[in-house]
């Protein structure tokens, strides 16, 4: 499966195979749309960190008998005072365990890096939708 981003002036999207080795392209596209705002270098790699801890879950937790058709799908957008990461898969939701011990720590920290996280999941999938202020 081939990775496919489209552009436009209010959002841009990137979908990529839902697998380990994709999740290094996913931080440098993100890396490049987050480039041009006005944040400072921390918040943009905290942004960075969070939506990768997402995808990560996607790949890892997603699809138990994932096949080369499962995605991880990006979609960023700013608004006024705020930058925007959608993590979207469309697999299935595991439960995050009460009390990790080596593992687990992907939404807590997801928690700590940003401004504010949504995790909806249904019968389609999982929607992360972190939030950062800007400037």
């Amino acid at each position: 499966m081939e990775r496919v981003i489209r552009s436009t002036a209010e959002a841009r999207r990137g979908i990529w195979p839902a697998h380990p080795r994709q999740l290094a392209p996913m931080r440098l596209e993100l890396r490049r749309w987050l480039a041009p705002l006005a944040m400072t270098g921390e918040t943009q790699e905290d942004m960075i960190l969070a939506a990768n801890e997402a995808a990560a879950n996607s790949v890892e937790h997603a699809y138990p008998d994932a096949t080369e058709d499962d995605t991880v799908e990006l979609v960023f957008w700013t608004e006024p005072d705020a930058v925007y990461v959608q993590i979207i898969d469309h697999g299935l939701w595991q439960t995050p365990p009460t009390e990790p011990l080596d593992r687990g720590r992907g939404i807590p920290m997801m928690h700590r890096l940003t401004d504010s996280v949504l995790i909806h999941h249904g019968p389609d999938g999982t929607n992360v939708l972190l939030r950062c202020p800007l400037g």
